[in-house]
C-alpha cells in the first residue's frame, strides 16, 4: 500500500493524548507522521523529543517555540507533508485511529473515484461524534440547513429572515434532502455512505495525492477558529470536493463538554455568555473569523448584500441585549469589537493565546 503522511498539531501538556494518537498511527506500517509542536511547554516537548528520536525514520517534528495558533501550524505541517507528494490525513492530537483505518480509506477513496467523473477531485472527511453536524447528518439532517452559515448574506451563522420563515411556519426550514449529494460505495466487503460537504474539521481530513499535489494552504492570518472552513472553501476553489464518511469514525480522547449552567437566568443564556472572562480570547477569535468568513461569501448581489447588511445589525444588538441581562456588557463588547474587526478585514494575532 503507498505511503501516508499523518499530520497532528500539539500545544501545551498535550503529551499524554498525543503519545496515545502517535502510537496507533505507527501501529500502520504505511504511515509517517509530522508532529507540529505549537508551543509544547518543556515536559511535553522533552518526552516529544525523546519519541521522534525512537522513531526518526517514521516521525518528524516541526517546532514552533510559542504557539502561533492553528492556521500557522498547519499551514507549516501541511507544507512539509506537500514536499513528500503522498496522501495526508489530518488528525487532531487526541485522535487515535482504530485498526486498519488506513486500508479502509484507501478502499472507500477507490471506490468512490470509480464513481465520480474522471479527473475529478475529492476529500475524505472521517466521522466525529464530537461534531453536532456530523451526528445530524447520520441522522438524516439537511446539509443545506446544516451548513446555513455557508448561505450569502448570512452573518456568522445568523440568517434573520430564515428564522422569521421557520418561525411562521412553526418548524425548521430544511431546503432540500441530501439525495443529490450523496454516494454509496463498496468497499472491504462493506457499505458506505458518502455525503458530500461544504466545510472540514481539521482532525479526520484526509487528501489524496492528486489533492495533494494542488497544494491548498490554509490563511495563517485567521490564527485559529474557522481556519478549517476557511481550508475546506480554499480546496473548493481548486474544484475538490469534500465527502463525509458516515460509516468510518475516528474517537476523540478528550470530550468537549458543555459549559455547566449557571443558576438562575444566565443559565438560561446561550454557552458564549456562560464562558469565563480567562477564556474570552477564544469567542474573539471566533466570532471576528466568522464575520470575516461571512464578508467573503455576500458576493455583489443586491438582496445577499442587504440581507447581511440586516443580519450584521440583528445579531450585533442582539450580543449587545444578551450581554445587558446576564450582566456582562464587558464581555459582550469584545465580542462584538472583534466582529467588527473581521468585517474590517483585521485578522492577524490579534488576542493572546496561550503558550
Amino acid at each position: 500500500m503507498s505511503a501516508v503522511t499523518v499530520l497532528t498539531v500539539t500545544y501545551g501538556d498535550r503529551w499524554p493524548t498525543l503519545r496515545d494518537t502517535l502510537a496507533s498511527v505507527l501501529e500502520e506500517p504505511s504511515c509517517r507522521v509530522i508532529v507540529v509542536a505549537n508551543g509544547a511547554r518543556p515536559a511535553s516537548a522533552a518526552q516529544l523529543r525523546a519519541f521522534a528520536a525512537a522513531h526518526a525514520d517514521r516521525v518528524r517534528v516541526v517546532w514552533f517555540e510559542k504557539n502561533l495558533g492553528s492556521a500557522p501550524a498547519f499551514a507549516a505541517g501541511l507544507a512539509a507533508a506537500y514536499d513528500d507528494g503522498d496522501a495526508i490525513l489530518i488528525l487532531d492530537d487526541d485522535n487515535p485511529i482504530p485498526e486498519g483505518i488506513i486500508p479502509k480509506l484507501r478502499g472507500i477513496e477507490a471506490a468512490a473515484r470509480a464513481k465520480v467523473p474522471a479527473g475529478h477531485l475529492f476529500a475524505l472527511e472521517v466521522f466525529r461524534g464530537v461534531n453536532t453536524v456530523h451526528r445530524a447528518l447520520a441522522e438524516g439532517a439537511a446539509v443545506d440547513h446544516l451548513f446555513r452559515e455557508q448561505r450569502p448574506g448570512a452573518f456568522q451563522g445568523f440568517d434573520l429572515p430564515s428564522l422569521l420563515e421557520a418561525k411562521l411556519r412553526g418548524r425548521a426550514v430544511t431546503h432540500a434532502s441530501n439525495a443529490a449529494r450523496t454516494l454509496e460505495v463498496e468497499a472491504h466487503s462493506e457499505s458506505h455512505t458518502l455525503v458530500a460537504i461544504p466545510n472540514a474539521m481539521w482532525g479526520g481530513l484526509f487528501l489524496p495525492e492528486d489533492v495533494v499535489s494542488r497544494k491548498v494552504l490554509p490563511d495563517t492570518a485567521l490564527i485559529l477558529y474557522g481556519d478549517d472552513n476557511d481550508f475546506s472553501g480554499r480546496l473548493g476553489d481548486h474544484g475538490i470536493e469534500i465527502y463525509l464518511c458516515l460509516g468510518l469514525e475516528i474517537e476523540d480522547t478528550l470530550v468537549w463538554k458543555v459549559q455547566q449552567a449557571l443558576p438562575g437566568l444566565r443559565g438560561r443564556l446561550p454557552t458564549t455568555f456562560q464562558i469565563p472572562d480567562s477564556d474570552a480570547w477564544r469567542l474573539q477569535y471566533l466570532h471576528r473569523n466568522q464575520a470575516y468568513l461571512s464578508l467573503l461569501r455576500v458576493g455583489r448581489a443586491p438582496a445577499a448584500r442587504l440581507r447581511f447588511a440586516l443580519n450584521v445589525a440583528a445579531k450585533l444588538t442582539l450580543l449587545a441585549a444578551i450581554g445587558l441581562v446576564a450582566g456582562r456588557p464587558g464581555h459582550a463588547g469584545k465580542l462584538i469589537a472583534a466582529s467588527v474587526s473581521g468585517l474590517r478585514r483585521k485578522l492577524g494575532p490579534s488576542y493572546p493565546l496561550p503558550g
